[in-house]
């Protein structure tokens, strides 16, 4: 099962390394990377890693009630693919704190190197563009020294302050998802660099899409399982590394 990481008040629930490595069942010299989820309350972030990461086993709770059943940051550890699994609370649930919801989002992106943002929708709404946007600037004002501090540690010169790759996860049930021109497509939807030009936010070491029309046997996960497994193998940017490093 999955275990609380970080609740709503932004709040640490792991005390030390030790206890991470305990609830995650890994020794603490094993090499891992973090994989995190983002997208708004009720898209199926949590059914999204059950199936990627775990064969459907229900690992994160999901629920068919109105109430967004993940608060805060819940993770699992998975050893086939040696990632630390991060399902987040959804966006756009009724919170107490918006501003305290977003940091911790934001802390949770911090920390990946595979960020998967989930869209169960027709068309991709403009507030995930400007979610991806936002993030990327607090993470290059806030977040990109303390990477590299950790790279230090890691003692590789490969880890750089550069950002988690992007995967956008977008199932339809109506309409086409996007085609062959995909980033072309996505592009255009972010907001102009101060060249003038469009461009992908900065932040970010790569950017995937990954469309899918929701068909009679459900959804299919493996387009989705092939695109993790390749940015999770990629060691220009960023490496694996111990817990006690994401901790």
């Amino acid at each position: 099962r999955s275990f609380a990481l970080l609740d709503q008040q932004e709040g640490v629930c792991v005390e030390d390394e030790e206890e991470l490595c305990r609830l995650l069942s890994c020794h603490a010299d094993v090499t891992t990377k973090v994989v995190s989820i983002f997208g708004n309350t009720g898209d199926g972030k949590s059914h999204t890693m059950n199936f990627t990461f775990f064969n459907g086993d229900p690992i994160f709770e999901t629920s068919d009630k109105q109430d967004s059943c993940t608060a805060g940051a819940w993770a699992a550890f998975d050893p086939i693919s040696r990632a630390i699994v991060v399902d987040t609370e959804g966006m756009q649930a009724v919170s107490p704190n918006e501003h305290s919801r977003l940091r911790l989002l934001l802390k949770v992106l911090a920390i990946s190197d595979v960020v998967i943002y989930c869209s169960k929708a027709e068309r991709l709404h403009q507030d995930m563009f400007v979610f991806l946007e936002d993030a990327s600037a607090s993470y290059c004002t806030y977040f990109a020294q303390e990477v590299a501090r950790a790279a230090a540690l890691c003692r590789s010169e490969s880890t750089s302050s550069v950002g988690p790759h992007l995967i956008i996860h977008h199932e339809t049930r109506n309409t086409q998802p996007l085609g062959e021109h995909s980033h072309r497509a996505l592009v255009q939807r972010f907001r102009t660099d101060p060249s003038g030009a469009p461009s992908f936010p900065v932040a970010y070491s790569d950017v995937d899409y990954i469309g899918s029309k929701h068909g009679p046997k459900g959804s299919d996960f493996a387009p989705l399982q092939a695109a993790v497994r390749r940015a999770l193998d990629k060691t220009s940017v960023r490496v694996h590394r111990a817990p006690a490093v994401v901790f």
